[in-house]
């Protein structure tokens, strides 16, 4: 039995994190001390991984 409830579907489904990024590079361009470089830092942590802005489709890939 597979944990997927999406296997049988015909609706194609991805975990965004865009919004999210967006606000976060909205508060780093404003440059208010400590907030601005936490969402710089995290930013920077989530760089390598594209899939978080451009969806994950592969739930393997979140470790579900």
């Amino acid at each position: 039995m597979s944990n997927n409830p999406f296997t049988e579907s015909p609706f194609k489904a991805l975990i965004s994190f865009h919004k999210l990024i967006e606000n976060l590079e909205e508060i780093a361009a404003t440059n208010i001390d400590y907030r601005s470089n936490y969402a710089k830092a995290l930013l920077k942590e989530i760089a390598p991984f594209p899939e978080f802005r451009n969806g994950i489709e592969d739930i393997n890939f979140i470790g579900l």
